[in-house]
């Protein structure tokens, strides 16, 4: 049991630190999106504030879940597989609302179109309809597609790793 437990803690700290990059390279991408959307003077759109909030509520929750693999007890997994089932569900929600942004070619991904609409409406820039921030727009998807699959796996880890600290502690008492 020990060593199953070794490996799960190790592939929740990789899991975990790919969590943290991705969620920090999203919460960028996306910031940069509602900042280029807010200054050509529009409203904001839901599927680039969504997944915003939940990069930066990711961002937070790795580093709370990392100092709990590593040091706190194992009923703070179950939290934190709570937390992963939240964030999961919550990337779920921003794949969903992102859906449209998912094709390979640029002028059929609404954002990257919207965006040069909105770099020609402010006056800022010439773009001749070019599709800069189309590789942007993919690595986004992208990015939100990978973080649902990690977060789904952190939860069922996280969950077996209470379960067997928890069954440990039970096998002790029972002795």
């Amino acid at each position: 049991m020990g060593l199953v437990s070794a490996i799960s803690k190790f592939g929740i700290w990789i899991i975990r630190f790919l969590q943290f990059a991705f969620a920090a390279i999203l919460t960028g991408t996306f910031a940069w999106f509602h900042h280029e959307i807010s200054k050509a003077r529009y409203d904001s759109i839901h599927a680039v504030d969504v997944p915003l909030g939940f990069s930066v509520a990711a961002l937070f929750f790795t580093v709370f879940s990392i100092i709990t693999v590593c040091c706190l007890k194992g009923g703070l997994q179950v939290l934190t597989a709570i937390a992963d089932l939240a964030l999961f569900a919550g990337y779920l929600a921003s794949a969903i609302l992102f859906r449209h942004n998912y094709h390979f070619r640029c002028y059929q991904n609404p954002l990257a179109v919207f965006l040069v609409y909105t770099r020609d409406s402010s006056g800022r820039y010439v773009s001749n309809g070019e599709f800069r921030n189309c590789t942007l727009v993919k690595l986004s998807a992208a990015l939100l597609v990978i973080q649902v699959i990690l977060f789904f796996f952190s939860m069922i880890i996280s969950l077996l790793l209470a379960r067997s600290r928890d069954g440990g502690k039970r096998s002790k008492a029972a002795v």
